[in-house]
């Protein structure tokens, strides 16, 4: 192994993975160790990084879609799913009068 390869993906993949999985930005900067502050000043700073944070996130939220469609979905879990999916898609997601 060279000093440049490494065993298994870096802290920034394995949040956006996380990302991905959970849809919680800070909660999932907790969980890999990266300070949030740290996790903001990218975002903020560097576009690819905030675009790839938006895509994980788009991710989780069609795996919940998923979820929330598949046959014999837990009825408990509905109101869940859809207000992880509100928080996620606000846009597609806001109750209209």
């Amino acid at each position: 192994m060279t000093e440049t390869q490494q065993d298994g993906p870096g802290p920034w993949e394995r949040y956006l993975e996380a990302v991905s999985e959970h849809g919680t930005v800070r909660l999932c900067a907790q969980r890999i160790g990266i300070p949030w502050k740290e996790v903001a000043r990218r975002m903020s700073e560097e576009v690819g990084f905030r675009e790839a944070v938006e895509h994980a996130k788009e991710v989780c939220a069609e795996r919940l879609e998923e979820l929330l469609t598949a046959p014999g979905v837990d009825k408990r879990q509905v109101i869940g799913l859809i207000v992880r999916l509100k928080a996620l898609k606000p846009a597609q997601y806001i109750e209209r009068q």
